[in-house]
């Protein structure tokens, strides 16, 4: 099981930037699969050659939808509707207490780092998912962090944790869902 499929079975939120950082990887390196092997010096060859088989499979997917410059593979816009949908309902049609609580939290600090941003988000499960992965990206750059920042990450990813285990509940048929 490569690590993609690993993320997609057990934390859908790692997977989505886990997806969009092999992107910006599979960009950076200009869709040369071989460049991604070194990042396997430690693990077996059977590991390494899936790994690179996968990225290799990712970069020939993105060169036929157009995505060389900008954009995410089809399969992502899948999974972030459901997310949204997901949100909609479990804010909406459940009421559920809990999440309706991490989410009016999190809600004016995301208006806020869309306001400073610019950030073009389609809906708030894309905004908090995008501000997350630009805090990945400043701790890959060893970048520093304010306190604010760290703050605002923390409330979105209490969000984006409640949503993913209840995408895992949905997608495995355990929602509890009582309109009664």
């Amino acid at each position: 099981m490569t690590i993609a499929d690993q993320k997609l079975h057990e934390n859908i939120a790692e997977y989505i930037l886990f997806i969009w950082q092999m992107e910006d990887l599979a960009r950076a390196v200009k869709f040369d699969s071989d460049a991604v092997r070194a990042m396997y010096a430690g693990a077996s060859t059977q590991v390494a050659d899936a790994e690179v088989q996968w990225f290799s499979s990712l970069c020939d997917l993105m060169k036929k939808e157009g995505l060389e410059k900008k954009g995410h593979i089809p399969d992502l816009g899948e999974i972030m509707k459901e997310l949204f949908y997901l949100h909609s309902t479990l804010l909406t049609i459940l009421k559920d207490e809990k999440y309706i609580d991490l989410h009016q939290t999190a809600q004016p600090i995301m208006s806020e780092f869309l306001a400073k941003t610019g950030s073009a988000t389609t809906h708030e499960v894309e905004a908090y998912l995008v501000a997350l992965y630009g805090m990945l990206m400043l701790k890959l750059k060893s970048e520093e962090i304010s306190e604010g920042t760290k703050n605002a990450m923390e409330a979105f990813s209490k969000v984006i944790a409640y949503l993913t285990v209840e995408y895992h509940k949905m997608k495995k048929g355990e929602m509890n869902i009582n309109l009664n």
